[in-house]
C-alpha cells in the first residue's frame, strides 16, 4: 500500500511564543509532508513574519494564508481549501509534533472504513503549577490502540491538536462548523461516524502541547468547553441520557429528553460534601479527606507520568482540579439553557 500524502494544517493566532516550537517539530519529521499550511487568523504579534519567513524558507512545500474571519474552524477550512494532500493532519501552533507523529499517523489509515486518527497529546514542559496541572489532569489519552465507531458525548471525540481525516471525507462532510470555536472537533468526529467511518487512535503519534500557565486562561477554557457540551448533545441526540459515575457511566436512549449529568468531577463532590455536613456536621470531616485523596492521587499520576511533582504543586493541583470542574460546570448550565439540553 503507498504512503498517503499528507498536508500539514496549522492555525495560529497570537503564537510567536510557540509557533517556532511547532514548526522545528514539522521540519524534524522523519517522514515528511507533502506540505504545511500555516493560516493566520488576524495575529497582532509577530506570529505573521515567523510563519511567512518559514514559508519563504521553505518554497513548494509551505504556504502562509490569511483567514480574516476569526476562529480556528474558519482557519481550517481555509486551510483544507488549498490543500493537495489525501490526508489532512491538523496540529496547533502550541503544540510539538514528535519526530515520528506523521509516520505513525499515515500508517494508520490501514482500513478503508477509517476516515481520521487521532494521537496522544502529551504535556511538553512542567514548569509551573498550573503547567504541571494540566499535563496530568488536560486532554489524557489512552494507552492502548483502539478504534472508534461512535460516539457517546464521553468517548468518541478527540482534539484537533493532533487529528488526521482523509482530505474526501473532510470535504464531503462540509468542514467544521465555522459558528463554534469550542466543540467544532467533537462535532466533525460525530459526523464522521454517521458517514460510516471510523476513528483510529493510536497512542504512538504523539505531539506535545505547551499548556496554558495561568489560573484565568485555564477557567475560561474549561468554562467555554462545558458550554459545547449542551451544544453536542443537543445536535446529535434527540433522545439521550447519560449519568457520569466517576469511573462508571449510565445511559438510556428512549427516556423523552437529552441530559447529561456528571456527577463524578470534583466541584460536585465537594459541593455534596458540604450539603451532607450541612445535613449532619460531622459529614465535614470528609473534605480534607477528599483533599488527601486528591493529593495522592495527583502523586500518583505524576510518578506515572515521570512529572517531578513539588509539594507545593502537591498541595495546589487538588484547588486547581476544583476551580477547573467548577468552571465546566458553569458553562455546562450556560450551554443548558442555550441549546436546551440539560448538563449538569
Amino acid at each position: 500500500m503507498s504512503t498517503p500524502r499528507i498536508s500539514v494544517i496549522i492555525p495560529f493566532y497570537n503564537a510567536e511564543r510557540v509557533l517556532p516550537l511547532s514548526l522545528r517539530g514539522i521540519v524534524d519529521q522523519s517522514v515528511q509532508p507533502l506540505e504545511v499550511i500555516l493560516v493566520d487568523n488576524n495575529s497582532k504579534d509577530g506570529s505573521a513574519l515567523i510563519a511567512k519567513q518559514f514559508a519563504a524558507g521553505h518554497p513548494g512545500t509551505c504556504s502562509y494564508l490569511v483567514e480574516p474571519k476569526q476562529g480556528p474552524s474558519s482557519a481550517r477550512n481555509t486551510g483544507v481549501r488549498s490543500a493537495r494532500g489525501d490526508i489532512i493532519a491538523f496540529t496547533d501552533s502550541d503544540c510539538i509534533p514528535d519526530e515520528h507523529w506523521l509516520r505513525d499517523v499515515s500508517q494508520a489509515f490501514n482500513k478503508p472504513f477509517i476516515g481520521a486518527v487521532a494521537g496522544k497529546i502529551v504535556g511538553s514542559r512542567s514548569t509551573s503549577s498550573v503547567e504541571t496541572f494540566h499535563a496530568l489532569f488536560t486532554l489524557r489519552g489512552g494507552p492502548k490502540e483502539k478504534i472508534y465507531d461512535s460516539f457517546s458525548l464521553n468517548a468518541g471525540g478527540f482534539a484537533t491538536a493532533n487529528f488526521a481525516v482523509r482530505r474526501d471525507l473532510f470535504e464531503k462532510l462540509g468542514g467544521f462548523d465555522e459558528s463554534r470555536s469550542f466543540g467544532e472537533d467533537h462535532d466533525l468526529c460525530a459526523r464522521i461516524y454517521r458517514s460510516g467511518h471510523c476513528i483510529k487512535y493510536i497512542p504512538s503519534g504523539i505531539v506535545y502541547h505547551v499548556h496554558r500557565s495561568d489560573v484565568i486562561s485555564t477557567c475560561r477554557q474549561a468554562f467555554h468547553f462545558g458550554e459545547s457540551h449542551p451544544f453536542l448533545l443537543s445536535k446529535h441526540f434527540k433522545r439521550y441520557l447519560l449519568i457520569e459515575l466517576g469511573g462508571t457511566s449510565l445511559r438510556a436512549t428512549r427516556l423523552p429528553l437529552r441530559a447529561w449529568i456528571n456527577l463524578g468531577s470534583a466541584d460536585k463532590k465537594v459541593v455534596g460534601i458540604v450539603v451532607l455536613s450541612l445535613l449532619y456536621p460531622p459529614f465535614l470531616a470528609l473534605m480534607p479527606a477528599y483533599f488527601a485523596f486528591l493529593f495522592y492521587r495527583a502523586g500518583v499520576m505524576a510518578k506515572r507520568e515521570s512529572i517531578n511533582l513539588s509539594l507545593k504543586n502537591r498541595l495546589v493541583i487538588p484547588l486547581l482540579l476544583i476551580a477547573k470542574s467548577a468552571s465546566m460546570t458553569a458553562g455546562r448550565l450556560w450551554g443548558s439553557v442555550r441549546y436546551r439540553a440539560f448538563c449538569l
